[in-house]
Formats: structure tokens, C-alpha cells, sequence
């Protein structure tokens, strides 16, 4: 069985979640054009919880994706519950499969892309199911398109300015310093 992480970097790990969730939800929430044309904003939390899920698996627990979710949901006015189900399914797809997404960058996106697909397709087919209106697919393309693109940018960030690296049984790291052995 792997060894865990040692509780002060579990929690500024989890922290890190937290800090940066809140504010995708802001950024997400903040108006870019008042068109109503304008094209849909990319679900910037699902990227934080993601990169983090692959980075940091102990940093996302269900409990708290669940919750930054269900908060995004309530602000944002969207149906309560199913941004946040789906975003905790695709993060826990993302955390069991991180052994495989960390060989290539390539292979993440690509692992990331196929989340981000099922995640709109389940959402879209929950929609339909209960009979409550629902974007165009042109829209919810756009949407996923988006949010895969930001996916490039928030790993990038989050990993070489922030320094944001996989975490190693070995050596686990506080953000981006080696923890201290006692």
C-alpha cells in the first residue's frame, strides 16, 4: 500500500484546491462580453480540480470537489447538483487513471478531452431526460472546446510559475518546495 502524504502538505494541498476553485468560480462568473452571441466561458474549476487530481490525487477529495461544485452551481444559477456530480465523476476518472495520463502530455490532454466530452454529453443527456431546456450543441461544443483550451493554459500555469508537480511517495512536496524530513 503507498505510503500518504504527510498531513501539513495534505492540507496546504488541499488549500491550493480550495484557493484556486474559488477563484475559477469568480473568474468564470466575471462578464467578458454582454452579448448574448458571446461564446460560453471554459469551466475553469474543472481544470484546477484536474490538474490537481493528476498532479496531487490526495489534494481532491470527493467531499471537497463536491462542494466547490455545489457552490459554483448555486452562484452560477445552473441545475443544482449536476455541474457538481459530473465535475467530482470526471475528477475521480481523471485521479484513477493518473498513473496513464502522466507518460506524454499528449496522452493527458487527450485523457482530459475525453472527460471533458463525457462530462458534457452525461450533462446533456440529464438535461434531456428530465425534459429541461437545453443549450445547442453548437454551444456546448464551444464550451467544451473552451474549456480544453483553458486546460492548456491552467497546467501550464499551475506547473511551471506556480510549480505544481507530481507528487512522489519518496519526496512529497509543499507546493513547490521539498517537505522537511523529520
Amino acid at each position: 500500500m503507498a505510503e500518504r502524504s504527510p498531513r501539513p502538505i495534505l492540507f496546504a494541498n488541499m488549500a491550493v484546491l480550495i484557493g484556486f476553485g474559488w477563484l475559477a468560480i469568480l473568474v468564470g462568473l466575471t462578464p467578458v462580453d454582454a452579448r448574448a452571441s458571446a461564446l460560453p466561458s471554459p469551466d475553469l474549476l474543472f481544470c484546477v480540480a484536474a490538474f490537481l487530481a493528476i498532479r496531487r490525487p490526495d489534494a481532491t477529495p470527493a467531499i471537497l470537489v463536491i462542494t466547490l461544485g455545489l457552490v459554483r452551481d448555486l452562484i452560477s444559477g445552473g441545475p443544482v447538483g449536476l455541474g457538481a456530480l459530473t465535475l467530482w465523476a470526471g475528477v475521480e476518472y481523471l485521479r484513477f487513471h493518473r498513473d496513464r495520463l502522466l507518460r506524454s502530455p499528449m496522452v493527458e490532454m487527450g485523457g482530459v478531452a475525453a472527460t471533458i466530452l463525457s462530462i458534457t454529453v452525461v450533462q446533456l443527456g440529464v438535461l434531456l431526460l428530465v425534459l429541461t431546456p437545453s443549450p445547442p450543441l453548437v454551444v456546448l461544443g464551444a464550451g467544451a472546446f473552451a474549456t480544453l483550451c483553458a486546460y492548456g493554459v491552467v497546467a501550464l500555469v499551475l506547473r511551471y510559475l506556480f510549480r505544481i508537480r507530481p507528487e512522489s511517495v519518496e519526496n512529497p512536496k509543499l507546493i513547490g518546495r521539498a517537505a522537511r524530513a523529520r
